[in-house]
């Protein structure tokens, strides 16, 4: 379905749903005749925090202590 972008401006939450559905959506500019195409975006999955973590401590990293990392983020901005 092609839509010009005043369309879809007023018509946003339609566009989405029907996004949502599979349709497939191209949005047309009136002035440069430009196209561009909607396509929803698979979530990512949570990643083990834990498991990254174990990760780093086998290859050696160590991270900076807290007292550490605030004098860092603090002498960033002086």
């Amino acid at each position: 379905m092609n839509m010009h972008v005043t369309d879809v401006r007023n018509q946003i939450f339609k566009v989405l749903k029907m996004v949502d559905e599979g349709a497939d959506i191209t949005i047309i500019k009136k002035d440069s005749n430009k196209k561009y195409r909607i396509v929803p975006v698979k979530d990512s999955p949570k990643k083990d925090i834990m498991k990254i973590a174990k990760e780093m401590g086998e290859i050696g990293f160590k991270a900076p202590s807290m007292k550490e990392m605030k004098r860092i983020f603090e002498s960033r901005y002086e």
